[in-house]
């Protein structure tokens, strides 16, 4: 056989290498790193078995595709180990998230949460809620209406701060603070029909037993609760809210509670140099009684 037939075999032998390991190229799923490596190992065997040109380059090229092969095997088993790790983690983030759409799965550990985190103890009641007082929310395309009632709760249950329910909710200091002062108010409105004095009859057939002993004729339990704040920049509300007890600026108000727990009576909201026997009489809180 001349030298020019066996360069032309060799020729149209490494073309028709390249255009099959351009189709598995295109095609990855079709051919397996081990199933490419077989490929060009036969070839390159073929070319060594019969002499061809070029036999070191193949030899390189042979020791490089098997070079190759073992990386490729190294990198998928890395690849599936931070799969399994990536798994991991959001299966711990989605644990640890605190939004309506992590607590709408209705489970034990879902109204465990929000129980803690707001104090409503059940979904249906926090969706009952929602129902009231959505028609008075802004819908913000950074949060949705739903998380803006659940933020507005954890910031009155445990006084969590603006950065942190930021953080928590994925949105900006600002945008917490907008949707707090514009909640706070709508819930107060809405929900004041809460607020009722029971009748006596009410009373006694709601009275926990034990309390019912001891103390038979209560109707209410009384508590002047104050509230700090920053202080005014006015020097007449800086006198009228600063506190002696508090050594603070504060804001004041009369709350009463039934035997069995229910709030009867919220006062409007007075400075905190006043004092508590004065806030009673000025309350109105009497007239109840």
């Amino acid at each position: 056989m001349s030298p020019m037939s066996t360069q032309r075999r060799y020729a149209q032998r490494v073309a028709r290498f390249q255009r099959v390991a351009k189709r598995r190229a295109l095609f990855p799923s079709t051919a397996s790193p081990q199933e490419v490596s077989c490929l060009v190992s036969e070839s390159i065997t073929s070319s060594v078995t019969n002499d061809e040109p070029g036999t070191e380059h193949v030899m390189e090229l042979r020791d490089k595709v098997y070079e190759l092969t073992e990386k490729c095997q190294n990198m998928e088993l890395e690849i599936n180990l931070l799969r399994k790790e990536r798994d991991i983690y959001k299966q711990k983030l989605d644990i640890s998230r605190v939004d309506m759409d992590s607590l709408h799965m209705n489970d034990a550990q879902s109204e465990k949460k929000l129980k803690y985190y707001t104090g409503v103890p059940s979904i249906a009641l926090f969706m009952w809620i929602f129902n009231l007082v959505c028609a008075y929310f802004t819908d913000r395309r950074a949060m949705s209406m739903e998380n803006q009632l659940l933020l507005t709760l954890m910031k009155l249950r445990h006084g969590l701060q603006n950065s942190d329910l930021a953080y928590r909710f994925g949105a900006s200091s600002s945008t917490v603070s907008d949707i707090i002062n514009e909640c706070i108010p709508t819930l107060a409105q809405t929900l004041k029909f809460f607020i009722r004095w029971p009748s006596k009859a009410i009373l006694l057939s709601n009275m926990p037993m034990k309390f019912k002993r001891t103390f038979g004729n209560c109707r209410v339990i009384i508590d002047c609760t104050a509230f700090f704040v920053e202080r005014p920049y006015n020097l007449r509300s800086q006198a009228q809210t600063w506190s002696s007890y508090k050594h603070h600026h504060t804001l004041k108000a009369l709350i009463g509670i039934t035997p069995y727990g229910a709030v009867s009576f919220v006062s409007k909201v007075w400075g905190g140099c006043i004092s508590d026997k004065e806030i009673t009489q000025k309350s109105g809180f009497y007239r109840m009684i």
